[in-house]
């Protein structure tokens, strides 16, 4: 017997076979990512008692199970909307939070019904858990990109998830048009609010008034932590325990749960940085602008932008990309053809890349 490739494929599960490698740049000249949206406007001072909490910790012994302590930081946090600590699960990351999700409730063949286009890795969540994706395409209406309704209540899947703000779309839903689809949708509704601290728009205070709802945020956005990957989700107590039984415990470590514990309290830092992101993404949005992008509404920490006619959405990434600037490109998107994604940096880091569109342009 030969251990050859195909050899080896023959192992692979039906649910794999069709998935290749999430590979994102990480390497050459890569000096400012613009394509991650991660906050790059100010570093959290939570990270400057990395040190502390290192020395203090006790690494040689597993966290909580759970990550008890987080827990109850959250639902201390959020007390206004009644929330307690048994609502709250905690992971490695959104992603986690979405894979456990779906081992939860999702069957072989199950149906999952999402706004066309969003996030990129659900689709990989949903094929790895062997569910099928339906797409409901949104519409484009002026500067934003809307949700409809119908094409959810009507696709009768089991599950659904819908970001808002969405991404690469950057605005927020209306907020009765996401109610209306969690009121009526037969089956469980996760409501994604990654981007939730750039707007400010929620879902918490229906957490109690829809039995189907579930809620997840994480700290890679707006509090800086993305190298920590701590997510979480909040839902009645019913949803929580059944999500709990898919849960690796110790799964989030000791340094990333104190590491948000302590993001918790830099509400300073927070309210700087979202001011921070308000004034650079106009700053970013109006520069494209004046040289003719399309700019759309952004509710979130980045912008999308569709380039003028003639001119290619690949050759000015490529462009950035010899000068070290990363974003993402949409060229043959059915839907964002020729748009581009840019993360908001600072005005110096907007003011390169307007000046490297401007030159682009030119050519």
């Amino acid at each position: 017997m030969q251990w050859t490739d195909e050899y080896i494929d023959s192992f692979l599960r039906n649910s794999v076979k069709g998935l290749n490698p999430t590979i994102l740049s990480s390497s050459g000249n890569r000096r400012l990512g613009l394509d991650r949206n991660t906050n790059l406007l100010s570093i959290n001072p939570a990270l400057k008692k990395l040190a502390d909490i290192i020395q203090n910790e006790g690494l040689n012994d597993y966290p909580s199970p759970f990550n008890d302590e987080l827990r109850e930081k959250i639902a201390v946090t959020y007390s206004k909307y009644g929330i307690t600590s048994d609502e709250i699960i905690i992971g490695n990351g959104s992603d986690a939070i979405l894979d456990i999700f779906f081992k939860t409730f999702a069957n072989p063949g199950d149906y999952v019904a999402a706004p066309y286009p969003t996030f990129h890795m659900l689709k990989f969540h949903v094929l790895v858990n062997m569910a099928q994706l339906i797409d409901i395409p949104l519409i484009e209406k002026d500067n934003k990109w809307e949700l409809e309704p119908d094409g959810f209540l009507s696709s009768h899947a089991k599950l659904a998830v819908i970001a808002t703000p969405n991404n690469p779309t950057p605005n927020a839903f209306d907020s009765e048009i996401v109610e209306e689809i969690v009121r009526n949708f037969k089956g469980i509704v996760l409501v994604d609010e990654a981007y939730y601290e750039y707007c400010g728009l929620t879902m918490l205070d229906k957490i109690h008034e829809y039995p189907n709802l579930v809620i997840t945020r994480t700290f890679s956005k707006a509090y800086g932590l993305a190298g920590a990957r701590v997510g979480y989700a909040i839902a009645n107590k019913k949803l929580i325990s059944q999500i709990l039984r898919a849960r690796i415990p110790y799964s989030v470590g000791k340094i990333s749960e104190k590491l948000a514990i302590l993001a918790l309290d830099e509400k300073e830092f927070l309210n700087e940085v979202l001011a921070k992101n308000k004034e650079c993404r106009k700053h970013l949005s109006d520069g494209l602008g004046r040289l003719g992008f399309k700019v759309y509404h952004s509710d979130a920490n980045f912008i999308l932008a569709r380039l003028p006619n003639k001119h290619s959405s690949t050759q000015l990434a490529k462009k950035l990309a010899e000068n070290g600037i990363f974003i993402v490109d949409y060229r043959n998107h059915p839907i964002l053809s020729n748009c581009i994604r840019i993360s908001v940096g600072t005005k110096e880091i907007n003011n390169e890349v307007i000046e490297l569109a401007k030159s682009y342009l030119a050519l």
